[in-house]
């Protein structure tokens, strides 16, 4: 997650048309900071991640969401997949099974 979130950090600095220098000066942090945190060696603390997606005008849900929504939307893909290879039988089954869940 640290990765991705540092990558979508520089891609909405570079949309921003900010250098890194730029950057760090606005959100109050050193720019050696920054690249660190675009790198994924660093993870910012709630404070600055704030300071972040404000100069970038980004929700800070938007950026720690990317990789876990990413995930989630490739397990829900395996499963539709491996629930439309079932036969009717055992789809109602999984059906039932989860309905008994809730």
């Amino acid at each position: 997650m640290v990765n991705e979130l540092g990558k979508l950090i520089k891609k909405y600095r570079k949309e921003n048309k900010l250098t890194q220098f730029e950057f760090a000066g606005l959100v109050g942090i050193s720019e050696y900071y920054v690249g660190a945190i675009e790198r994924g060696s660093k993870v910012p603390g709630r404070d600055t991640l704030i300071k972040l997606s404000n100069q970038l005008d980004v929700p800070t849900e938007q950026l720690l969401n990317y990789e876990s929504n990413y995930e989630l939307k490739i397990e829900s893909d395996i499963i539709y997949t491996e629930i439309c290879s079932l036969n009717s039988q055992q789809k109602e089954f999984i059906l039932d099974s989860l309905k008994r869940m809730y």
